[in-house]
This record gives C-alpha cells, structure tokens and sequence, in this order.
C-alpha cells in the first residue's frame, strides 16, 4: 500500500490545491520575472538560514501579528512551554535518520541528492538608509542550487563541506553532519543507524545579518534525498512501543499493525518514502509530508458477497422463516471467514507471542459468532422475539422511505443492512430481549470507524427491544424501554432528530398491529439541561406561546416533520403541547399527535419508550424526585436497554462522577437482580475493558472483534474502490514562525486555491473548516481569518495575475453557539459553493468531533495536535466522507514537544494511526472522587427506594436497617470493578457509613435540597464553591453535584445596556 503522497502526484485527491500550497509556502511562486517580495516573508517553510539568524520581534512588514492574535506563548500548556517565539532561532539544519543494512564485506554507503534555491537582491544599496531601515530594495532573483548523486560514506562520523567537496559555488556554507551507530550485526549484514544533517554554516562571518543578508545567505525550498548504495539497503523498523513484551491491548496492536515500520524519521522536517512495492528504494526530507489513510468499506470482506443483497430490511421485515435464513446466512459467512484467516497463520511467520494472539483474537471471533447464532436460535425459538424483530425491520424500512422523500431521485435507495450493522443487533438481541440471559452484564461495544452506521445499528435494537418488551409483558413493558445518553449537546440533539423518525415509524406499525398506539404509543423524550431544553410545563407553554425566559431553551426541538418533511405545528392546549402534521395526506398527520415529548415535566409524565439525554443530566437522578419515574413505577419494568455513545469521551472529571452516578443508575434499573443490557461504541480500544469495567461494572465484548490484520475484521476492510478515495492528511511545521503566522498562510492559500478548483472538487473544498484545541485558539484565529489572512490572499492572486476570492460567510461551531442556533448553523454546511450564504470558512473546537456529518465537506486545517490521538481521528473524519475526498492540514507547533515529534514522524504515525491511540481511564472512586460525590449515587438509590425520604430527610433513623443494604450493594459493587477498585471498596464503606452516622443523627432536617435553608439536607455545589470563593462559611448541607463537569466558582456579570 502506497502511504505517502507528494504534493502533485497525478492520484493525491486535490493535486492542484497541494501543488499550489508548497508553491505558496515552499516555493518558487510562478512568475515570469524575479521575485517582488522578501523571500522570507513570501514562503513560510522548506528554508534553511545561515546559523545564528534570529527572527525579529515584529513582522518584517512592521505589522505585529501578535498585536492581533494571541500570543503563541499562551497556547501551550505548563509542560508544553514553547521557546518565546519572538526571539526563536530561524532553522539551520534539517535531515534524516534511518536504518541502512550493508553486506558485511561492503563499504556502508549512501547517495545523497541535494536541492535547494538561492536569492539575491537586485537593488541597490542605499548609503542613506536611516540605522534599522532597509539597505536595499527590488526585486530577489532566484538561483537554484542542486547537488546530484553524491556518494557518502556512513561508516564513521564525520562533518563534510559541501561546496569544497563538491565544487559547486551555490552550495556555500552548507556543511552535511554524518553520525552513526552500528547496531545488529551477523555473518552476512551489519545495521546501523544513521543521520545525515545538512547544516547552513552561513557566510562565517560571525557578525550579526541583517535581513538581506538572512535572505542571501539562506537556502530556500531545501531537499534532500537518500538512497542505499550497492551492498546497503534502507530497513524498515518495528513501531515504536512494548509491542508483545506489553499489555493485550499492545500485543493486538503489535499483530494487528505488524507491516506498518518506519523507514526514516526526520529533524525539524518530516521524512517521506514510498514502499508500494514492499521495497524502499529512497528516503527524502519533506516541509509538506502528505500520507493517504484509506477509508473503511462497511460492505465488509468478500466472504459476505452473496448474502449482502438478502440484508434488505424490508426482506428481513417480511416471512419469518426467510429472515432466520438470511440471518443463518450472514454467521456462515462469517465463520468461514475465521476457518479461512485461521488457516493463514502458519504462512506468517509469526513470532510465538504472536501467534498465540492471532489464536486469541480468533477465539474471540468465534465466541461472537456464537452469539450471533445465539440469537438467531433465541428469535427462532420465540415467536414473539421473532415478530419483534420483524415489526423493528419494518419501522427502520419506513424511516428509510420517509428519508428518501428528500433526497434527489439518484440518490434514494432501500434500506440494506451493512453485515456489521446486523451482526451487531444478532449478537446483542438475545441478552437486551430477556434479562436473565448469561451474556445481559456483559457491554457490547461498538469499535467502527465514523459514518459506518453505528447510529442505525443502535436504533433498530432499540426498536426491536421496545417491541419486545411490549409483546412479551403486556403494560408492564411499556414505560421507558431504552436510554440512549450522549456527551455533547450538538450530537444529542442530531439523534434525537433521528431517534424520532424511528420512535414515529414504530408507533405506526404498532397501530398497524392492531394496538392502541394513542392509549399506549411508542414514543420519545428528550432529557436535556434547561439551556436546551424547559425543565417544566409552564416554561415550555410560555415559550411556545411567544415568551421569553432567559437561559431556558425552547421546546420545539424538532421543527420538520419525520414523514413528509413540512414544517410541524407546535401548540398549547391548556398546559398540555401537541406536536401535529397539518399536511395532507401524511401518513404521521393522520396517525394523530408525534409521541414527542421536551421538557422534563412531560418526559416524567409519560415515561416514554426511548429517553435520549446527556450523561450530564443524570446528576439530576440525586436531586429530583420525579426522575423515579425513568426507573419504573411499580407497574412498568425499568429500563432494559442503555446505549453509551462515544464512551472514549467518558473521562476526565466528566469520566469520574459518571462512574460514581452510574452506580446509582445500575442499581435502579435492576430488577430481581437482573442488570440492564448496556451497549456502546468509542473510538479507541485501547484499555477499553478496563474503562467499561471501572464505569459500567461489566465485561466487554468488543465488535466487530478483530482478526489477524489491522485492516480486516470481516465486518470493516480497507476501501479498494477509487470512487471512495478517503482521506489526505498533510502537515506543516511552524519551525521558525508563531502558529498564527503559519496558520494565516495555509488557509489563506487553500481559501485562495479554492476558487480555481472545478467541479466536485471545488464544492467540496469551498468552505474551510478550522480544528482548534480550546475556545481561546479559536478566539484568536476570528481576527486572523478577517484581518490577516485576506492581505496574503492578495499577494498570493497577484503572484498569478487571478482575481482575489471573497471571504465573506464565516461561522463558529463551539459551545458558545446557542441551542436554538445549532441546526441552523450545521445546515449552513450543507449549502454548496454556488448557493447564496455558503460558508467560506467555519471554525470549530471539539464540538464537532461527533455528530457532524455534511457530506460535502472535504477540506480542514487543524490547528496543532490535540491532546488524544482519538479526538484527531473523531475530529478530521468530518471531512472526505463517502465519495468526496477529504484533504487534512495538520499545522504542528514546532515549539511543542508532542507536535514537533509528531510531524517528524508523519508517515509513520498515520500509517497506523488506532494503533497509537491513547488509553482513556477513570477513577471513580478514588479518594478525591468519593469526598466529592460518593454520597450522590448513595442518597439517590435511598431516596428512590424509599420516597419519604424526599419528602422528609430527617427521618433515615428509622430506616437505618435497609440504608445499610443499599451501601452493602454499593460496596460490593465496587468490588466488582477492578483490582484496585476492590481495595477502595474497603475505604468506601468506611466513608459511607460515616456520612450514614451524620445523616441519622439530623433528624431536624426538612428539606432534601435547598441551596439557602439550614433545615437542607442538600445543596449545589456549585453554590458551595461560590460561598467558598466570597468567604463565606459553610452550610451544613452537603455539597452535591448539580452537573458531572468540572466545579469552579462562577460570578455573573451583568452588562449596562446589554
């Protein structure tokens, strides 16, 4: 496989937007004469300066960037501190390390080619200049400078003078630095390590340049490349890492990512090779390394060729029998995928430790595939199981043919299920229908790359859950069936979207058998924080009626309806709000009111089938009586389904309260000791088990599991059709420069380029969408894209005689968006470049990592490297998805440790890039996480259980005997999470019971919670920490949570006149 592409290859998607972006900031521009502008202020990368130069505090122009932007010191962290970037040293040297293998009785040996460019200034010179003013001015002529096929040996260190050596002229002051180590060594080969620096020692003056003379003296669009001589040959080196010395996880990345080595790495530039032919024949530096990472085919391995066209769901909704065999089908399949990829093994090679996680890994293909038949068996066996799945093919039929209502004629199809999708609902049915299957307390977990259709594969296990409940336990299965939780408000209010198209389609064809679907409908709630969404009635009634209430969000959250796409009706009828489709002929207007419900009062009310909220939300489980009411009632079953999207987002302080309230959940929602099923996706597996099991308190099953190659599961291979070209990364350092300056230049170029691409091409890189790590980046980059950036979009249009393109249309996709403004703002996106008001340039921060899914979208520059490799891959699939390419500019601060080693190793680290994504970890009852909350879930689970206590908290004394049952669960649950887990299980009790004494010994208290009485049992800790930070004393009551994200003290600030 060809990882790495150079700017301009005829196969790199947007070869002319990358031909032009190393023109802009490589070099040379295309012009017929010499060059107007400084060197050094008209490219941004690729030069070597004579040593000692310095970068001046202000911009050559006299324009201080920094007066505009912030300050490149503020954007790192305390152990991340860049050099003061006013005062940064321009680059001098640049090169290469690698492994060069030479036959025991040959001179180790390697060809060097060297390329490069020289300016001079043509003016002449001012003798009048004032002292700090420029010499000269006028234009730069450009010299190229190349050096062919020089032979150097490697076998010892050494330093070369490249222009004495070599006697060209050009190649002044450039001195090339060979070090090496001898490595493994045998009869026939010796190894060694080897680096070759190429230094730019300058004119050797030693006195200060000034800025011509830096332009002078310095080598521009600088390249090297190296190549074995005869006898040598380049050698690939294993990734970095434990590999099989370390941990599961690590000895799966080590098979799985087995060919992925690393040829060369570079020094203050990238390295770049081309090993499609499994040889690498040269090593070259690189200022813009750009690697192709292929998308993954959902269509699965050819095993699943035949059965594909039976996955339609309409087929599966249709004669039972049909459906088993189709089902059948799918696992035989499947299976003889795993006989066939066991029997590869031995052709291998593989290592003893290896081998034996090949076997590993393929054992654990199989217990799935038993599942899966497991499933299929248990649906065979019941026919109600079984005509539950049919009714949930049938609704997820209808919400596609509703769907297909707006798309164009081309573009509408049936629904046919991806054999993941499938596989996924076989595997989970059995344990989510019948809550004492063996396999209910094991998490089964979703690892697929984004825009795969975990989303759908969700809804229709939802569906079939619903369905089952409802046909096996008469009322008692109604009430809420599923909770669906997000992290992230854009993407919760995205799914809800797309739960209620199928929680409308189901509540149709439960009418359609014969059910009454008004008395007992199949319905959905949304569960959110009153910013998005009223916490009452009253609220929700007065904004639907034209009011307005600061801080609460509205209502109608769903504006188009799910069949035919018209806008709904909203209405109050007294305190009660209906959600109608007045359009004719509509199959959902007809069928009555949407079972949709938005403010909590009536999520409360109605207990409806499918709850979607954020897992912030559930702190409310400690604090409000009525949530009662999302566990059972006495008279309907608890919950029986909890899907966990995104769970790698699970962490952090957000990661820790969520263990300690899942607690609370767990235990709520079991009944007769029988726990929900809980299903998830992430987008790492690194430690995975280790996070469901501290969080979730069960095993894990991963699915699809992997087999032996990192690029076939089965269920997900590597894309091999050229139609999905998938995704360009690209990177760049700011070696020598602030973030912002090289920020400006990239999107100003590609903003530029842009408007000269053709057809899809251009729609698809028309808006540029901009990646920053933390609100303040992105705070700084405003000015920079509307001051800055325009003024080189000008330079760069003279260069080429076109004319300047307009920026006008720049949106911002954070967290400080409103809710109301949020689908207002993703269809904003989807507008093509020929359309009026289509976005030119959108920035966002990690807001956008889910849930954004415009397909038209293929172009984004990300602005340094985020913290988690997993947070990179979420956020860069927003773009080049399905048919359209994607192109990802990765500008790396040159100043930060993690960036610098990042894009010198480019190639390598995107050739695999799941294998390096880091381990996410929570720690729910760690010390500091029980004095914060470890009496949340514990006060929540009494209170619950036993609801006098909200009325009257003062009265625990008298049920002190059954308080002591719930910490004995409690514990014993903590018990089960880990080995270390189980030592703090001992702790906790401790803690427990002491904050047990304290709350039986205030028989006085009358008041669950109250931020203000004494007689308070509870209050926010948001309000404790407030009264902390103005010094005022402390309440009695104790602090509790009213959100699972961090705490610090808040003032409000209220504006005059605003």
């Amino acid at each position: 496989m060809k990882n790495n592409h150079a700017p301009g290859e005829p196969d790199a998607p947007f070869r002319l937007l990358l031909d032009r972006l190393a023109e802009d900031l490589v070099g040379p521009v295309p012009l017929e004469g010499p060059l107007p502008d400084i060197p050094s202020e008209a490219f941004m990368t690729g030069i070597l300066f004579p040593r000692s130069s310095r970068r001046p505090v202000d911009d050559e122009t006299g324009r201080s960037i920094s007066d505009i932007v912030i300050d490149a010191r503020e954007e790192a962290t305390e152990t991340e501190r860049p050099a003061r970037i006013e005062t940064a040293a321009r680059p001098a040297a640049a090169g290469l390390s690698f492994a060069l293998a030479t036959r025991s009785m040959e001179e180790p040996a390697v060809v060097v080619r060297i390329e490069g460019a020289r300016y001079e200034n043509l003016g002449k010179p001012d003798e009048d200049a004032a002292d700090g003013a420029p010499r000269r001015s006028g234009p730069w002529s450009r010299r190229p400078v190349r050096i062919e096929d020089y032979l150097v040996s490697v076998r010892e260190d050494g330093e070369l003078d490249l222009s004495k050596e070599t006697g060209i002229a050009e190649a002044r002051g450039l001195r090339l630095t060979i070090v090496q180590s001898p490595g493994h060594a045998d009869a026939d080969e010796v190894v060694r390590v080897v680096t070759l620096v190429v230094h730019n020692q300058g004119a050797g003056s030693g006195k200060s340049l000034d800025r011509f003379e830096q332009n002078e003296q310095a080598l521009f669009e600088f390249r090297m490349t190296v190549r074995p001589f005869d006898g040598s040959r380049l050698v690939g080196r294993p990734l970095r890492g434990r590999g099989e010395d370390g941990e599961e996880d690590e000895r799966a990345a080590a098979l799985l990512w087995r060919d992925a080595v690393e040829y060369a790495v570079g020094h203050t530039c990238a390295a770049t090779w081309d090993d499609s032919n499994g040889i690498v024949e040269e090593i070259a530096t690189a200022w813009l390394p750009a690697t192709r990472v292929s998308d993954v085919s959902a269509a699965g391995h050819p095993c699943f060729s035949e059965v594909r066209a039976r996955l339609g769901a309409d087929s599966l909704a249709g004669d039972g029998r049909a459906a088993l065999e189709t089902c059948d089908a799918l696992v035989d399949a499947y299976e003889s995928w795993i006989e066939q990829t066991r029997n590869r093994i031995p052709e291998l090679n593989l290592t003893q430790t290896l081998e034996a996680q090949a076997e590993a890994h393929l054992g654990t293909c199989l217990s799935a595939a038993r599942r899966m038949r497991d499933g299929i068996d248990t649906l065979r066996g019941d026919p109600a199981l079984l005509k539950a799945f049919q009714l949930a093919n049938a609704t997820m039929a209808r919400q596609q043919e509703w769907k297909n209502g707006r798309l164009p004629d081309t573009e509408r199809r049936s629904l046919v299920w991806r054999p993941f999708q499938l596989g996924f609902v076989l595997l989970s049915a059995a344990s989510s229908a019948l809550p004492d299957h063996d396999d209910r307390d094991t998490m089964d977990l979703i690892w697929f790359p984004t825009g795969g259709g975990k989303t759908e594969a969700y809804l229709l296990l939802t569906a079939f859950v619903i369905f089952a409940r409802r046909l096996k336990r008469g009322d008692a299965g109604a009430g809420v069936c599923a909770i669906m939780r997000y992290t992230l408000r854009l993407l919760t209010l995205q799914q809800f979207e797309r739960a209620a198209a199928m929680i409308c389609a189901a509540n149709l064809e439960w009418a359609r058998e014969g059910f009454d679907a008004r008395q007992t409908p199949v319905s959905l709630g949304l569960w959110l924080g009153s910013s998005t969404t009223p916490n009452s009635r009253e609220d929700a009634v007065k904004l639907l009626n034209g009011g307005t209430i600061d801080d609460i969000g509205r209502p109608d959250r769903l504006r188009d309806c799910p069949a035919c796409h018209e806008r709904l009706t909203w209405r109050t009828i007294g305190a009660r709000i209906e959600i109608t489709c007045a359009t004719d002929r509509c199959e959902l207007g007809q069928a009555g009111p949407l079972p949709i419900h938005t403010n909590d009062e009536d999520v409360y009310a109605e207990q409806p089938s499918l709850v979607i909220g954020t897992a912030d939300k559930f702190a409310q489980i400690a604090r409000k009586p009525r949530t009662s009411s999302l566990f059972g009632d006495g008279f309907r079953d608890p919950p029986d389904l909890i899907v966990q999207d995104e769970l790698h987002l699970i962490s952090g302080p957000l990661g820790t309260l969520s263990g300690l309230y899942e607690t609370a959940v767990d235990i709520l929602a079991t009944k007769d000791g029988r726990p929900p099923k809980v299903i998830g996706s992430t987008a790492t597996i690194r430690r995975a088990a280790s996070q469901v099991r501290a969080l979730f308190a069960r095993d894990t099953m991963q699915f699809p599991p992997p087999g032996i190659d990192a690029g076939d599961s089965a269920f997900a291979v590597v894309e091999t059709d050229p139609r999905r070209p998938g995704r360009l990364y690209v990177g760049i350092s700011t070696i020598g420069h602030s973030k912002p300056e090289m920020l400006q230049a990239v999107c100003a170029s590609l903003l530029q380029s842009a408007s000269v691409l053709e057809g899809a091409e251009r729609d698809a890189a028309w808006t540029l969408l901009g990646y920053f790590n933390s609100l303040k980046e992105l705070g700084g980059s405003v000015s920079l894209m509307q001051v800055i950036a325009p003024e080189t979009m000008e330079r760069l249009a003279r260069y080429r005689s076109e004319p300047v393109r307009p920026v006008d249309e720049q949106i911002e996709i954070t967290s400080r968006i409103g809710s109301e403004k949020i689908g207002e703002t993703l269809a904003s996106l989807e507008r093509r470049h020929d359309e009026d008001g289509a976005v030119d340039v959108a920035l966002a921060t990690n807001m956008i990592s889910v849930g954004v899914d415009v397909g038209r979208l293929g172009l984004m520059v990300v602005d340094g490297q985020p913290k988690g490799i997993s947070e990179y891959i979420q956020a860069t699939s927003r773009v080049g998805r399905g048919s359209t390419a994607g192109l990802v500019l990765g500008v790396f601060t040159a100043y930060r440790p993690r960036d610098r080693s990042r894009f010198e190793t480019h190639a390598t680290w995107h050739s695999a890039l799941y294998r390096d994504v880091e381990a996410t970890s929570v720690t729910p009852f760690a010390p500091r996480a029980r004095d914060r909350a470890l009496h949340a879930p514990f006060v929540a689970i009494a209170a619950h259980r036993h609801p006098q206590l909200w009325r009257r908290p003062g009265g625990a004394e008298e049920l002190r005997d059954a308080l002591e049952e719930i910490v004995d669960e409690i514990v014993a649950r903590i018990g089960r999470l880990g080995e270390q887990e189980a030592v703090e299980a001992v702790d906790a009790r401790a803690d427990l019971m002491r904050f047990l004494d304290r709350w039986c010994r205030r028989d006085d208290l009358s008041v669950w919670w109250h931020d203000q009485l004494e007689a308070a049992f509870l209050m926010s800790m948001e309000q404790s920490v407030n009264r902390r930070a103005a010094g005022l004393a402390a309440r009695d009551a104790t602090p509790t949570p009213n959100s699972m994200r961090g705490v610090e003290a808040v003032v409000r600030i209220d504006l005059e006149g605003h």
